[in-house]
Parts: C-alpha cells; sequence; structure tokens
C-alpha cells in the first residue's frame, strides 16, 4: 500500500531529526486528541468530542519526547478510547526509537491507566508514571492518609500502596497523591473528590494521582518528572493553529494518517529543530510558525544558470537574515531529508 508506506518513511524521517539533536535518551509521553469531521470520510464516527457534541470524529494517538519531539502518530475512529491499542502502539513506538535508543520513563495521562498496558511495561522493565484517575475506592485511600508533606504553601504530597479488587490487578503498587489547596492558588489543577465532599478538608483542595513503579524517588521528584507532560497540549495545539493537523480532510482514511504523518513527524520536526539550533538559539521565547514562515520562508526568488549548473538565487539583502538561511539550508542538507519520496500516492 503506497500510502502506508508513507508513513513508514515520515517515521525513518522523525528518527533521523531526533538522532541529529544528539537524543540517544529520553522521556516517552502519550497524549489523545480529537479531530472534528464534517463529511463522511473512512473512520469518522460519533464518539466524545468536547467541543462539537454530536459530530463524527477522529481520535488521535500521538507519541512524544520529553524534549518536545513527536515521534509516532496514529489515526483511529472517533469512537475509539484514549488508550485502546496502547500496547501495540508503544511496541511500534519503540521499534521507531530503534534499539540504542533508552527510554527513561513512560509518561501518560489517565487515559492510559490500564492494567493491560500497566503489565506489559513492567514485564519489560521500563519505568513509567501514568496519571490515575480518582474513582471511590483511590478516593478512600486518599482519605485515610495522615501523613502529608508539604512542598510549598498550599500545596502537599503523600502515597500510598494500593491494588484494585479487579482480578488482573495481582498485587498492590505504588501511588503519588498532589493535594493543592484553591483558596491559596487560583491555578490548583486536579480534581475535587465526590466522597465526604461537605468536609472542609476536602472540598478545600483539588487532587492528582499517579501510579508509578519507581520505588527509589521521592514523591516530589515523581511529581515534578510529571509535571512537564502537560507542554504535550501545547504542542497538539500548535499541530492544530499552526501546522493544520486537522485541516487535511482526505477521503481515505490511511491517506488522511499519511498527511498527519508528515505533518507532525516531518515538518513539524524539522522547525522545531531549527528553532532549536538556528532560528530561536538562545531565545527563552519560541517564534511561532506563521512569524517563522513570513521571517525566513518567504523570500523572493529567481531561477537561473551558472554555467550549465541551475541555480536558485534569493533576494536576500539582510546579512543577519542571509546567515540564518544558509544555516537553515545546511542543517536541512545534513539530514538528507527526501521529501519527494513521502508524496502521497493513490493507486
Amino acid at each position: 500500500m503506497f500510502i502506508r508506506k508513507n508513513s513508514i518513511q515520515s517515521k525513518k524521517t522523525c528518527i533521523k531529526i531526533v538522532r541529529q539533536d544528539g537524543i540517544n535518551a529520553d522521556d516517552l509521553c502519550f497524549d489523545s486528541s480529537v479531530i472534528t469531521r464534517y463529511g463522511n470520510q473512512e473512520g469518522v464516527v460519533k464518539g466524545y468530542n468536547s467541543r462539537k457534541r454530536g459530530r463524527n470524529s477522529y481520535t488521535l494517538l500521538i507519541g512524544f519526547l520529553g524534549l518536545g519531539y513527536v515521534v509516532n502518530i496514529w489515526n483511529r475512529k472517533g469512537n475509539a478510547s484514549s488508550g485502546n491499542g496502547i500496547v501495540e502502539y508503544f511496541k511500534q513506538t519503540v521499534a521507531v526509537l530503534e534499539s540504542n535508543f533508552k527510554i527513561l520513563k513512560v509518561i501518560c495521562d489517565s487515559g492510559y491507566y490500564l492494567i493491560s498496558f500497566i503489565d506489559y511495561l513492567e514485564s519489560k522493565s521500563y519505568s513509567y508514571i501514568i496519571s490515575a484517575p480518582i474513582c471511590q475506592l483511590i478516593q478512600k485511600k486518599i482519605l485515610e492518609q495522615k501523613q502529608w508533606i508539604e512542598v510549598t504553601d498550599g500545596i502537599e504530597l503523600t502515597e500510598f500502596y494500593f491494588k484494585h479488587l479487579d482480578k488482573k490487578w495481582k498485587k498492590e503498587r505504588r501511588y503519588i497523591v498532589v493535594r493543592q489547596e484553591v483558596n491559596k492558588s487560583e491555578k490548583a489543577t486536579g480534581k475535587f473528590m465526590t466522597l465526604l465532599f461537605d468536609l472542609q478538608e476536602v472540598k478545600n483542595y483539588r487532587y492528582s494521582v499517579m501510579i508509578t513503579n519507581d520505588h527509589d524517588s521521592s514523591p516530589k521528584e515523581i511529581w515534578d518528572r510529571y509535571k512537564p507532560r502537560a507542554k504535550d497540549e501545547n504542542v497538539i495545539k500548535e499541530l492544530k493553529d499552526s501546522y493544520g493537523l486537522d485541516s487535511f480532510n482526505l477521503k481515505s482514511f490511511w491517506a488522511t494518517e499519511a498527511v498527519m504523518a508528515m505533518i507532525a513527524l516531518v515538518f513539524f520536526n524539522l522547525i522545531f529543530y531549527m528553532k532549536k539550533h538556528v532560528i530561536n538559539k538562545n531565545q527563552l521565547v519560541k517564534e511561532k510558525l506563521s512569524t517563522i514562515r513570513m521571517k525566513h520562508f518567504i523570500i523572493s526568488a529567481a531561477i537561473g544558470k551558472n554555467g550549465r549548473k541551475q541555480i536558485l538565487r534569493l533576494g536576500i539583502k539582510d546579512s543577519k537574515k542571509r546567515n540564518i538561511v544558509i544555516k537553515i539550508l545546511t542543517h536541512i542538507g545534513s539530514l538528507n531529508i527526501s521529501l519527494k519520496a513521502m508524496q502521497l500516492k493513490y493507486k
């Protein structure tokens, strides 16, 4: 299938960029996102859609490195749950990263709080931190805790060991709990507990819970390691707003995935790499794609000849801008990316 090969080529290009950046070890994070559709494309069905309720949609499964690169993407039917197929997706992502890449930690939100996934990670000796839903049994365990460690004013941590009643959960595992006092922080994250909510010591806090097989790190170290995962939402927003991830609307399900793979795994990662090493190097504020496009990519040019060689003459007078464009082209050349090989083909 030509279109499926396009996705494979995008994944190969992705790892080229990651390797060029000298990254051989990092955290691996997963998240999902809903893409609303208005037609009758292959695979679009009604599912959970918080913004456009009742609309047909796709549900994307996206893999990130902790440093910000996107390393895998799956397009799925709109009624697929976040964790649906996560074990197979994880295996494929590991294959994309190749055997000499070290996954330091697997970090996910509560959509991947599945015993099948947890068992698989443990069987392969992967260290993980996964957000846990605050069900009533976990709420009871939280209410039993008397020893809370204050991190800062209004934020406290505790931990406990817990096993669900389901027979698939064969042993107790470590849970880290964060509670944030809403009266002391307007940006308190987490969820309110429903059990005994009328109690003052309960309704004043929002709670977050994580499960982990890391028994060496302190509760604060676990929480600090998990917190950067929130940046994944910003990456997804940027993919949609700046790169048009949700705007490509093809009839074929696999053609849509192939385009999404090119956007996320090639173009986003390429621009991310350029921002890091050339365009926004040593700058705290990173420019958006719209700004980069106007400053560096929209350049008047003319095709000419130098002897028998065809050349492209760029109309750049500013020496600083010229140096940046030269560096961009040099880096792209060193990556040896064949965009022609990723052109969509239909048969």
